[in-house]
């Protein structure tokens, strides 16, 4: 008999994860019904998951990932919350720490965190703490004895019974604030299963007592204070949030199809015989379908988006975040490779190192793969370490000590998401997600066949593009550092002297917003008109229909959507940035 290789020695690509995860997303789907009621988690599952190696997904392969694009990410994240919402938010954390490795090369134990992921390894964490002002760290690390300790409790521990890692934040005897990750089967840590929310209830969200736990130097990180080009750092942490609601409004289609062929009867008055001739019933399944169709639609294209904005994390190139895209790629920045997926987003000419002159492009009407050779990295995390985030808007740390296999894991910021960015994902004017043979084009306007302005005219400077793709016309942006608002469309080079990076870190924050917007719209309202193709039947706690509502109201209760909307008009009307709160 031929012995097949595991993920772990064979060379991983997306097909093949796709392929591997299929069964066991089908496994999923077919219980989750089931566990809602006898809050039966799903262990057996979600390990054959984590064999798949599905965080490698958008690793770059000279790092062991398949070399997966964002988008290619954010598909798979839609499909597990499509099977199960509740396992797709507990791998948030897992999805968010490989994201930290794609981003910087430069992450403090990046090796020994690839290696984890690699072995299959999933984290959990989180910077919340029940009681207390918002972001207090009341956890303390100490000394005792020869060593350290750390005390305390955290909450929203998302995933973490799910978790070979744990990392959280904590204060030292300097009042400072520490990162730190260690096993979750060290002694003193105790995974409590607590979490008592209306939906998402089989997240593995609880506490997290740490009881006097040993921590080792190499398992603790200092945050550096070098502030980012990007401030911007939630996005792909939002954009993840949003991937779950459109997850959400897929399987509530699911369910409604299948309720109405299998369970449904037509109402008396009914001019159909069978429920799935019922032309109400009918207009249910599309209107659910629509807005199942349009989630996924807006994610994905913020996915494209995000995986185009370029590196730039630090002020200045001292860490590789201001060079040119030559010196970027020669470094072989592990970054989402767009890799036959088409990003929308500005080009950058052979003068900034793009690889084609942004006419030879034009004549294509299309955006190329990767920028033209640019290394299209979401730019996740700060300049100190940073990583995974879950639960409620929690940082984690993953940092950790392996004495024999020198493993440890990628530090994180306290206080909030520090996620990726994405920029520009289009409500109106918009690309359609992904079809067979379908091309997302970037309908710039400006110089170069309609594309925005080429990079001569915008000074090599890699500036954002000259039309914000999708969001209905020319967005405004903030000319940062002058003070004023600058109309990106049309603009002349001259006239917007902005850093880029910071530029797209914003339309990428309000790109994200945009999308989960109308995700959680669409998935609360598909969690609603569930109902609607059947009787009273429908409602019986056996068919456990509700859960899609509650689940996406959970989701969406990580922050207020009316936020989002508010800061996204006000960056339309008058150019205002987002909040640096993490939360965008």
């Amino acid at each position: 008999m031929t012995a097949i290789a595991s993920p772990a020695t064979q060379r991983l690509t997306v097909d093949g994860i796709r392929a591997g995860v299929a069964p066991v997303l089908e496994r999923l789907a077919a219980a989750a019904r089931e566990r809602e009621g006898t809050r039966d988690y799903p262990f057996e599952e979600v390990r054959a998951l984590a064999e798949q190696r599905i965080t490698l997904i958008g690793v770059a392969v000279e790092d062991g990932g398949a070399g997966g694009t964002l988008r290619d990410v954010v598909e798979l994240v839609i499909a597990i919350g499509r099977a199960d919402s509740n396992v797709a938010q507990a791998l948030r954390s897992s999805f968010l720490t490989a994201a930290s490795v794609i981003a910087r090369r430069d992450l403090p134990h990046r090796d020994r965190t690839l290696e984890r992921l690699r072995n299959g390894d999933l984290f959990a964490g989180t910077a919340n703490e029940r009681g207390g002002a918002a972001g207090a760290v009341a956890t303390r690390l100490l000394r005792k004895g020869d060593g350290q300790v750390i005390s305390g409790a955290k909450y929203y521990s998302t995933g973490g019974l799910f978790a070979q890692w744990f990392g959280g934040t904590a204060t030292d005897e300097d009042g400072k604030i520490v990162r730190f990750t260690i096993p979750t089967d060290r002694e003193g840590v105790e995974r409590l299963d607590d979490f008592d929310a209306i939906g998402q209830r089989l997240t593995a969200s609880g506490t997290t007592r740490l009881n006097d736990v040993r921590v080792y130097p190499d398992e603790l990180i200092r945050a550096d204070e070098a502030p980012p080009r990007n401030p911007w750092q939630g996005s792909f942490a939002q954009l993840y949030l949003a991937s779950i609601e459109a997850g959400i409004a897929g399987a509530a289609l699911d369910d409604a199809v299948e309720f109405a062929r299998e369970k449904a009867r037509p109402i008396k008055h009914s001019t159909a015989d069978r429920a799935v001739d019922d032309p109400y019933v009918r207009h249910v399944i599309g209107e659910i379908a629509a807005r199942a169709n349009a989630a996924r639609a807006v994610v994905l294209l913020a996915a494209e988006e995000l995986g185009a904005v370029p590196t730039g994390a630090l002020q200045g190139p001292a860490a590789g975040r201001g060079a040119a895209a030559p010196e970027q790629d020669a470094g072989g920045s592990a970054s989402f490779r767009e890799l036959g997926a088409v990003p929308t987003g500005a080009l950058q000419g052979p003068a900034a190192g793009r690889g084609a002159a942004a006419p030879e492009v034009g004549a294509s009407g299309a955006a190329s793969a990767r920028e033209l050779g640019a290394v299209p990295t979401a730019d996740l995390y700060e300049s100190a370490a940073v990583g995974p985030v879950s639960g409620q808007e929690e940082a984690a740390g993953t940092s950790a000590h392996e004495a024999a296999a020198g493993n440890a894991a990628p530090d994180h910021l306290p206080g909030g998401d520090r996620g990726a960015p994405a920029h520009g994902l289009g409500a109106g004017g918009a690309v359609p997600a992904r079809e067979p043979g379908a091309v997302p084009t970037a309908a710039l306007r400006g110089a170069a066949a309609g594309r925005g302005a080429s990079a001569a005219e915008q000074g090599a400077a890699g500036a954002a593009s000259a039309y914000e793709l999708g969001v209905g016309g020319a967005v405004p942006a903030r000319e940062l550092g002058a003070g004023r608002a600058a109309l990106v469309s049309g603009a002349p080079a001259a006239d917007i002297p902005a850093d880029p990076v910071r530029v797209a870190g914003a339309r990428a924050a309000v790109a994200v917003a945009q999308a989960q917007y109308v995700a959680v719209e669409a998935a609360l309202r598909a969690g609603e008109l569930v109902f609607d193709v059947g009787g009273g039947s429908a409602t019986d706690r056996g068919t456990a229909l509700d859960r899609h509502w509650r689940n996406a109201r959970t989701v969406a209760n990580h922050n207020p959507r009316n936020w989002k909307a508010a800061v996204v008009g006000g960056f339309h009307l008058t150019g205002d940035e987002p909040p640096t709160s993490g939360l965008f």
